[in-house]
């Protein structure tokens, strides 16, 4: 089992803010707990970071088999909790390369060495699905992650500890987050906000694992472009409320903020053969708008061929293509 330092843990939060579409600045004093301002779109937050290794729970005479915990260490009683500050309290688990969060709340008071426990099946569901929930015997809800939902775990943490009360919930949340979700019978009987989470949470599923498949499929580079640097998004083709819209890998693209936002209002194109297209009427327009400055970086693409994925079936359908013009404003393509 890889032991992290704190630094070392610390790089593995920024670097999960960063993949979750975040940005994360560091404040000093560089020690742990760290103080960490976050901003995810037009989003800030600031938040302490509380963060240790997860290990085995010890020998079965002792844990159960198949616990892991972390151990409070380093830090003294109460934990800091401010108003306007989240205190974040997490533990990384690096076999299954997943995040476990607990309620700083619930854990503000302690003794010497405590130590907060989560089953490592919990941790395993969270790998393949990105979420995972677990209520302890305190009826504390554990909420365990994968890197790239943590900002999602950041903008919802209150929430997210809220959920899972019940076995019915944890039986909605746990078949929500399957691929593909079967329906559940009695699903309105859950508390309204509590069902606005748990739909939210199969929605960030859904595009966490849509977004994985793209970055992957596409190298990590702009199919337009070729920019990489971790500033490459998914983009569907056929917009995700169109008819017709699906999750697969070959109705989507790798694009760079600016060209997802070009391809998006119709103002760059992309034909079905796979060659890269301007709108010139929309072009146009700009240019007596005055607003037309930077053209050249999207006129230079023009009849190139887009990067495409190695795998056939990952390539975007020429038929998914010609949808998404259309509902783009293409009318002679």
């Amino acid at each position: 089992m890889v032991r992290m330092s704190k630094a070392a843990l610390l790089e593995q939060f920024v670097l999960s803010v960063t993949e979750s579409g975040g940005f994360a600045l560091v404040q000093p004093p560089n020690h742990h707990p760290f103080r960490i301002d976050l901003w995810v779109g037009e989003n800030a937050y600031s938040v302490r970071l509380y963060i240790w290794n997860m290990s085995s729970g010890g020998p079965s005479s002792v844990r159960p088999e198949g616990e892991f915990r972390i151990q409070i260490t380093g830090v003294s009683s109460p934990l800091l909790i401010e108003p306007g500050i989240q205190t974040l309290l997490l533990g990384w688990e690096s076999q299954t390369q997943t995040f476990a969060a607990f309620d700083a709340h619930r854990h503000q008071t302690f003794g010497f060495s405590p130590s907060i426990q989560v089953r490592l099946t919990t941790l395993q569901r969270a790998a393949s699905e990105g979420f995972a929930f677990q209520t302890r015997g305190n009826a504390e809800t554990v909420v365990a992650f994968l890197p790239r939902q943590m900002v999602n775990y950041i903008s919802q943490q209150h929430q997210l500890h809220g959920i899972g009360r019940s076995q019915f919930e944890e039986n909605a949340l746990a078949n929500l987050l399957r691929p593909e979700p079967q329906s559940l019978e009695g699903f309105d009987q859950i508390p309204q906000e509590r069902q606005t989470t748990i739909t939210t949470l199969h929605r960030w599923a859904r595009e966490s694992t849509f977004r994985n498949r793209i970055l992957q499929a596409y190298d990590h580079q702009c199919s337009v472009c070729r920019l990489q640097l971790q500033l490459v998004q998914a983009a569907h083709i056929i917009p995700v409320n169109a008819p017709g819209s699906n999750d697969l890998t070959s109705n989507g693209l790798a694009l760079c903020p600016s060209d997802h936002a070009a391809y998006d209002r119709g103002l760059l194109g992309i034909s079905p053969d796979y060659r890269i297209i301007v709108n010139d009427a929309r072009l146009e327009e700009l240019r007596r708008q005055n607003l037309s400055g930077g053209d050249d970086t999207i006129l230079n693409h023009v009849s190139n061929s887009i990067v495409i994925p190695s795998q056939a079936s990952d390539r975007p359908n020429p038929q998914y293509l010609q949808q998404g013009l259309q509902i783009r404003g293409w009318l002679d393509i």
